[in-house]
């Protein structure tokens, strides 16, 4: 795998052996950066289902100022550690070995908030819903933020409180937008 754009474009990183994780294809996080284009320069990135942490590692090589990676395979933290060390990003983020909701938490103890959230949850376990839910009240989130979801064809998600503001299909890959609905 490697860095697909930004400061650090054509770097390799190292993902975990076996089947533990699925990393976003290169192709997937390509369309993913050319759609938030500079909303990712100077801004807080959160990987939520790090995995390997190469979206949020793609985010610092393009400018975010700031990328927090949610993890619960002590594997793949150990690896996003060595992959943002290897990149000397080690003292822009922070890798949070945890299950999704109580990395959350833990961020919000810490006066964390983000301009753009990405969840890329394993496919077919429902974890999208209790993670939307967590944010829909959330301090981490920002009036503003994006949240971006990638997640199967096949599967519609729910977003009560948020509005899906585009949808990308890539192959069996679909990335859902998605901002918080404004309370009238």
């Amino acid at each position: 795998m490697r860095v697909v754009g930004g400061i650090h474009r054509g770097r390799k990183i190292k993902s975990p052996r076996g089947r533990t994780t699925r990393p976003t294809p290169d192709m997937v996080r390509e369309a993913l950066f050319n759609i938030l284009n500079l909303k990712v320069v100077h801004c807080n990135f959160l990987d939520i289902f790090a995995g390997t942490g190469a979206v949020g590692l793609e985010a610092l090589s393009r400018g975010a100022n700031y990328a927090a990676f949610i993890e619960k395979d002590r594997t793949a933290c150990k690896i996003i550690t060595e992959n943002l060390e290897s990149l000397d990003l080690l003292g822009k983020a922070d890798v949070l070995c945890f299950n999704a909701t109580e990395g959350m938490k833990k961020l919000e103890k810490k006066d964390k908030s983000f301009d753009i959230i990405f969840l890329d949850p394993p496919y077919y376990k429902n974890e999208v819903d209790p993670c939307l839910e967590y944010l829909r009240n959330s301090g981490i989130l920002k009036p503003d933020s994006i949240i971006v979801v990638q997640h199967p064809w096949d599967i519609s998600i729910r977003h009560d409180g948020f509005i899906c503001v585009k949808q990308k299909k890539y192959g069996k890959t679909i990335l859902s937008f998605l901002i918080k609905e404004e309370k009238t």
